[in-house]
């Protein structure tokens, strides 16, 4: 889904929704039936962790496939608050 997030790029946002619609739906569908599809996983493993994650966190991975103006996810945003984390860290003892 990357790949096609990176071709992506310079399209016009319903271009990009269109695009989404036909490629990154269907494989987040099969991974869908796939995970559902999991019964016979021992429920204190970290595959069955890692399962139940993605099945609450369903409908947020899927907001991209709404509005072809959203990113596929949120790493510009997580790199900038991880700046603002090792700063605070940094800058305790600036001053003292």
């Amino acid at each position: 889904m990357y790949d096609l997030e990176e071709r992506a790029k310079l399209f016009a946002s319903q271009e990009r929704l269109t695009l989404r619609e036909g490629e990154s739906r269907p494989v987040l569908d099969r991974i869908r039936a796939y995970v559902d599809s999991e019964a016979l996983v021992l429920p204190k493993s970290v595959f069955a962790e890692a399962l139940g994650y993605l099945v609450n966190h369903w409908e947020a991975l899927q907001v991209f496939l709404s509005d072809g103006r959203l990113p596929i996810d949120n790493n510009d945003v997580e790199q900038l608050m991880k700046q603002v984390a090792i700063g605070r860290k940094n800058w305790l003892f600036v001053g003292s």
